[in-house]
């Protein structure tokens, strides 16, 4: 790998650097890869080479938030020199791992797009309560000693700050984050009280960066930030639009907020309040003793449990998994994705000591990820996805079944700052994952889903869900609109059978195959 001057006159656009790369048959692509406008350490590759025959063809992938990730089928390969044609009937593994990671970084304004997300039941019905799950923004890796192993000097955590991606460390007085059963108390109120007006959120972006080039496993980035501001921009104008609060308050005014105790989602939080409530203090409420998916840590077990028994049983997965170990030099599999990931997110390219990763090995880890939709099933008992969501399913049944008897609490809107391990189960019970057009998607950074409920002009009340801004049959295809009446929805959310007795110590000893 070189960096080159800059190409000022390339495609009249400034690149950064080129770089060499090479795929599992030694077959040379030359990629160009250019600054991104909110961080330089974000960059795109946007254009890859491919020499054969002393033809160069050139795919313009434009992904990692620049563009919705190509179609491996459509994309248009453009012969520069001899007229040579590339064979695009089938997607290079190269291609295939683009693909996928190119939508796995979330997009650069993250807000929701598809038509009716904003008139939902053909624009006539009336929001009377909202549930929205959002998975937290860009972060630093999770697992920083996997990574050094991994990548080249370049790649490694400690040069976040040279490269411009800033990690943010949470202030909790600042952030004015509180236990879940009380209002906080702390500096934050005694230092705004008797200053009405103050925009508090806007002191609340200044959250302290890490002191040191070294960011902390899962810390949000800037970029993440910026995504989850957007996200509040959207939800904001969304929520303008709909009227859920009662007595046609402002949408600030109906709002509660949930985050997991972590760095990544409370700043998460921080940056959607930024924009969806500049001007109020909205409290972000913590619970330490709920797990990713704000339930018990007796349901995460029991959850986790079922998926390394589903996982193990199949011998083929279970193979792969060791040969890709083997591939990486050893080490979890899981790690290394995340590793991966990351790097892809912010425009590195793969290296292993002194030599590239072969772009085989990168589809290969890329589908590590999608490992764990397939393994949550979806909503028959028993099944990971049940265990997960139990809380989640009972939280929202009974806030719309308090909804129809007049009984709700004020709160209409409620946001939950989480994670890929809490929107995918979601997806998952409710059977998502089941439709093909949907088997690849893992919920990108900064994405969310949303369960309302809603009263139609002829009084009934029906669940409407959407994900991504694109809507999902909860009552299948033959719903037309694929929303539930709501003691349909009461079916769907029922539980069966008690949640079994396994201990932390239990699962860990069985994830030796992640």
């Amino acid at each position: 790998v070189f960096v080159s001057p800059r190409l000022p006159t390339l495609f009249a656009e400034s690149y950064e650097g080129i770089s060499v790369i090479r795929d599992s048959s030694n077959r040379p692509y030359v990629a160009l890869v250019s600054n991104d406008m909110f961080s330089p350490c974000r960059r795109s590759l946007v254009a890859l080479f491919r020499y054969t025959q002393g033809s160069a063809l050139v795919s313009r992938h434009q992904f990692l938030g620049r563009a919705e990730p190509p179609n491996a089928t459509t994309v248009a390969e453009h012969t520069l020199d001899t007229g040579v044609k590339a064979d695009t009937s089938k997607p290079s593994a190269l291609q295939q791992a683009t693909d996928h990671f190119g939508g796995y970084c979330g997009h650069r304004d993250a807000s929701p797009v598809g038509a009716g997300y904003d008139a939902p039941l053909g624009g006539a019905a009336t929001l009377l309560r909202s549930f929205v799950f959002t998975r937290h923004g860009d972060r630093s890796v999770m697992h920083a000693d996997e990574c050094v192993r991994l990548f080249a000097e370049e790649t490694k955590t400690h040069t976040m700050a040279q490269c411009g991606v800033t990690a943010h460390q949470v202030d909790k007085e600042k952030a004015h984050v509180t236990a879940e059963t009380e209002r906080g108390t702390d500096a934050a109120d005694s230092e705004l009280a008797g200053s009405p007006g103050v925009p508090v959120w806007q002191l609340k972006k200044q959250a302290p960066t890490h002191s040191s080039d070294l960011a902390d496993s899962g810390q949000l980035t800037e970029w993440g930030f910026k995504q989850h501001q957007r996200l509040g921009t959207a939800l904001l104008d969304r929520y303008l639009k709909l009227h859920p609060c009662p007595n046609g308050d402002r949408p600030q005014s109906c709002v509660k907020v949930f985050a997991t105790d972590t760095n990544r989602t409370i700043q998460s939080a921080i940056g959607l309040l930024s924009s969806f409530a500049p001007d109020r203090l909205v409290d972000i409420h913590v619970n330490t003793s709920q797990t990713s998916t704000f339930g018990t840590s007796l349901e995460y077990n029991a959850a986790t449990l079922e998926m390394n028994r589903r996982f193990s049983s199949d011998s083929k997965r279970s193979a792969e998994r060791f040969k890709l170990r083997q591939k990486l030099g050893g080490g979890s599999v899981i790690s290394m994705s995340d590793c991966v990931a990351t790097a892809w997110c912010w425009g590195k390219l793969w290296m292993y000591k002194d030599k590239v990763v072969e772009a085989d090995t990168l589809r290969e880890v890329s589908q590590v990820q999608m490992d764990l939709p397939r393994s949550l099933g979806g909503r028959e008992q028993g099944s990971p996805a049940d265990y997960f969501t139990r809380s989640i399913r009972a939280r929202i049944l009974e806030d719309f079944e308090a909804e129809v008897a007049g009984e709700a609490d004020e709160h209409a809107i409620k946001i939950f700052s989480a994670h890929d391990t809490t929107l995918a189960p979601i997806l998952a019970y409710f059977g998502f994952y089941n439709r093909p057009e949907h088997e690849w998607i893992f919920p990108p950074l900064a994405s969310h889903l949303t369960i309302e409920l809603y009263r139609t002009p002829v009084g009934e009340h029906r669940v409407v869900m959407q994900a991504f801004g694109q809507p999902l049959h909860l009552c299948g295809p033959e719903a037309g609109d694929g929303s539930c009446l709501v003691w349909e929805f009461a079916q769907l959310c029922k539980a069966e059978g008690a949640v079994p007795q396994v201990s932390a110590a239990e699962v860990a000893s069985l994830q030796h195959w992640l």
